[in-house]
């Protein structure tokens, strides 16, 4: 079990984030589609992610639906054929939506920075303070606190949901 300190917000200016991490000497990694296919379960959240219709990793994670940064608990597994696990667990648990989006991926110490531009939704900033195991929940969240101030990130653009949760409240769910 991995664990990471998260925060996401919505953003009117992703240019005016990219100029901020810049200044901050962070580190530009990449720029990719992902599809997100979110499955029923009875707690936390299952989904198959697809990367640029070609890596697939089964990712399953519990997190608070609350504002600001919080905690999650995840696990991954990469797969050889998405397509096929796509198929037999949307039968065996029901597709519950999907989260189509393009991510641009940078770095800042143990800090995983996205600015995503999510179908149906706009643009958003995801950051992910990946704690070492022996790191306290303190610590992460001094960092993630100190990127919320140094980005300039409005308190009243935080969200509490997953994009899931978001696409599915505006009534589209797939």
């Amino acid at each position: 079990m991995a664990r990471n300190i998260e925060i996401k917000a919505r953003l009117s200016d992703p240019q005016t984030i990219e100029a901020r991490l810049q200044t901050l000497s962070a580190r530009f990694e990449s720029q990719f589609n992902q599809e997100d296919s979110f499955f029923r379960v009875p707690w936390g959240r299952l989904k198959l992610r697809v990367q640029d219709q070609q890596a697939a990793e089964l990712i399953y994670y519990l997190r608070p639906d609350r504002q600001g940064p919080k905690t999650s608990r995840y696990w991954r597994w990469s797969l050889k054929n998405g397509a096929a696990w796509s198929t037999w667990l949307k039968r065996i648990l029901g597709l519950r939506g999907k989260v189509r989006k393009q991510r641009s991926l940078w770095m800042l110490g143990q800090t995983r920075i996205h600015l995503d531009q999510v179908s149906d939704l706009g643009y958003f900033i995801e950051f992910e303070v990946v704690l070492d195991p022996e790191q306290s929940l303190e610590s992460g969240q001094t960092i993630a606190d100190r990127l919320l101030r140094d980005l300039q990130v409005n308190p009243q653009d935080l969200c509490s949901q997953a994009y899931v949760d978001l696409i599915l409240q505006k009534g589209r769910s797939i």
